[in-house]
């Protein structure tokens, strides 16, 4: 069974356009190839416009598409960089507190009353009871 050609324009059967943005491309297409008249350069003319369009059609989302690749790219290297900043940051603040420690562990030990096991039981022993009588 073979399909029998669609001469009407209202008898086409578009894709679903929920945004709209082929309704006059469609509707003038229409009224174009409605003016072919039957002409074969005509015809030639429509069909070589037609791949014209579509070829710009495709190269135009291509080009989209590596346009938000490479403002996507930018955007994942401007991270990294501020990442990296803040890793850096963090890593010179992490090294000043150890110094800080380090400084204050050996004040401590400056401090610190030095002290042996035998000076602290000197120290701890009571006194002998020298009043026997």
């Amino acid at each position: 069974m073979t399909k029998a050609p669609i001469t009407q324009a209202a008898k086409l059967k578009f894709p679903q356009d929920t945004v709209g943005f082929t309704s006059s491309f469609k509707r003038e297409t229409a009224r174009a190839i409605g003016r072919i008249g039957g002409k074969e350069a005509n015809l030639k003319i429509m069909l070589d416009t037609l791949d014209i369009l579509r070829q710009y059609a495709i190269d135009k989302c291509e080009a989209q598409g590596i346009a938000v690749v490479a403002k996507r790219d930018a955007q994942i290297e401007q991270a990294k960089v501020a990442i990296a900043a803040d890793q850096k940051r963090k890593a010179i603040r992490i090294a000043q507190k150890k110094a800080e420690i380090d400084m204050l562990e050996g004040e401590i030990t400056r401090l610190e009353p030095k002290t042996t096991p035998e000076a602290v039981k000197k120290a701890t022993k009571k006194p002998a009871n020298k009043t026997a009588g």
